[in-house]
């Protein structure tokens, strides 16, 4: 699975200094799923929340650009940043899914997926 998330222009994802490895990051929209749950929840449900596992906030302000993200790999990303839903849907046309799916497909797509974290 993917989905599009909104990150700062020039957004480079955190690598773990010991293996290089993309370091998972979930998104911000399940960040705010997990703190309605414990809003919501008896206090023996209440889940552990760790900001450093989720997405950051782009400050306002900030110039958004636009990555698919893994999610099976709990977010990591899979594209570079662009500057533009465009460009990102010209990317994934050429380099994911094997081109199964045309850039207006992407482009469709991305109002079912994207904003993952808006």
């Amino acid at each position: 699975m993917s989905e599009v998330r909104p990150v700062a222009l020039g957004w480079e994802h955190p690598r773990d200094p010991a293996t290089g490895h993309d370091v998972p990051l979930h998104s911000r929209r399940d960040l705010r799923l997990a703190l309605e749950w414990n809003a919501a929840c008896r206090a023996d449900e209440i889940i552990t929340i760790d900001p450093a596992d989720y997405m950051p906030e782009i400050p306002e302000g900030t110039p958004v650009g636009y990555a698919l993200y893994e999610t099976v790999s709990e977010g990591t990303p899979a594209s570079p940043v662009f500057p533009s839903l465009a460009e990102l849907a010209d990317w994934c046309a050429a380099n994911w899914d094997d081109g199964r799916f045309t850039r207006e497909e992407w482009l469709d797509g991305f109002d079912e997926r994207l904003m993952a974290d808006g």
